[in-house]
C-alpha cells in the first residue's frame, strides 16, 4: 500500500470567527521533496529571510515579517505561491464548521460551535481517505502532519487513535499523526494558505449580497483538486448521540474562551 503524506492546519480557531475549517493538501513524499525548495525560493525572491515562514494572517494584516509590505509586493508574492499550487500535484481537502449556524442545531451544535477543532478533526481525517482514491491512483494509506500546537494536542492524538482502530472502515487507509512547526516545513505554510482562503470563501458565501470571491482562492478552486465538505449538520447526528448524557448530567463539558491557548473547559447547565 503506497503512503502519500497530508499537511493540514486550521484557521478560524478564535471565539469571534463565525467559521472554522480545516483544511490540508495531499500528495506522495516525492511530490512534497520537490515543492520545499519552490516554496522556499519564492519565500527569499520575495525578501523574506532564510527560515522566516509565511504565515497568511501576518500576510494578510501587514504583521510581522510583512509590515510595511506595499500591495504590490504582496500581491507578487501570493500569486508567486498560488503558482507553485497549482503547479504541484498535490489535492487539497477542506472541512467546514459555520459556528454560527451549528449553534441552532441543538446540544450537538453547541458542542460543534464551542470545540470545534476537536469535532472537525476527525470528520477532516476521515473527508481525507475517501478523497484520496478520487485524486491519487493506487491502494493508498495517508500520514498525517498537523501544525504544532499545545491545547488540543492529546484530544488529537486520541481521536487519531480510534480511527485507526480495527473497527474502524477507514483504519488501513489511517498512517501516522506527527505534529511539527510550520517555520520548518513550507507544506503547512501552504495548508495555512489553503485553511485561511476556504475559512474566507465560506464567511463570503454568509453574507448578502455574496461577497465576490479572492483571486487567490478562485486560481486555487478552478484547478478541480479542491474537495470540501460542509460539516455542519453533522451536529444534528452528534446531538442525538450527547442527549441522553446531557439530559443525565444535566449540561455537558465544553471549551469557552477567546484564546485557545487559555481556554478551559467549563460545564455548561441543561437550560
Amino acid at each position: 500500500m503506497a503512503t502519500v503524506i497530508c499537511y493540514g492546519d486550521e484557521s478560524g480557531i478564535h471565539d469571534e470567527a463565525p467559521v472554522f475549517v480545516f483544511a490540508g493538501w495531499i500528495a506522495p513524499q516525492d511530490e512534497w521533496t520537490r515543492f520545499v525548495p519552490r516554496w522556499r525560493d519564492a519565500l527569499q525572491n520575495a525578501g523574506l529571510a532564510e527560515g522566516v515562514p509565511f504565515h497568511m494572517t501576518d500576510f494578510e494584516s501587514g504583521r510581522r515579517a510583512f509590515d510595511g509590505w506595499t500591495a504590490d509586493r504582496r500581491r507578487a508574492l501570493i500569486t508567486s505561491l498560488v503558482d507553485i499550487l497549482v503547479s504541484t500535484n498535490a489535492f487539497g481537502c477542506g472541512m467546514v464548521v459555520d459556528r454560527e449556524r451549528a449553534r441552532t442545531l441543538g446540544v450537538g451544535g453547541e458542542w460543534f460551535a464551542s470545540e470545534p477543532y476537536t469535532a472537525a478533526f476527525p470528520l477532516f481525517q476521515s473527508h481525507c481517505v475517501f478523497r484520496a482514491g478520487a485524486f491519487l491512483d493506487g491502494d493508498l494509506c495517508i500520514d498525517f502532519v498537523m501544525d504544532r500546537q499545545q491545547t488540543f494536542g492529546h484530544a488529537m492524538r486520541t481521536i487519531h487513535d480510534h480511527q485507526r482502530d480495527k473497527s474502524n472502515p477507514i483504519s488501513e487507509r489511517t498512517g501516522s499523526l506527527e505534529f511539527e512547526s510550520a517555520a520548518d516545513n513550507p507544506p503547512l505554510q501552504a495548508a495555512d494558505l489553503l485553511a485561511f482562503e476556504l475559512r474566507k470563501e465560506t464567511e463570503a458565501r454568509r453574507v448578502q449580497p455574496i461577497r465576490p470571491a479572492r483571486r487567490s482562492w478562485l486560481r486555487l478552486y478552478a484547478t478541480n483538486r479542491i474537495a470540501m465538505y460542509d460539516a455542519t449538520d453533522e451536529a444534528r447526528s452528534l446531538g442525538l448521540l450527547l442527549h441522553q448524557k446531557y439530559a443525565m448530567d444535566g449540561g455537558i463539558m465544553m471549551r469557552l474562551g477567546k484564546k485557545p491557548g487559555t481556554s478551559k473547559k467549563v460545564f455548561v447547565k441543561r437550560a
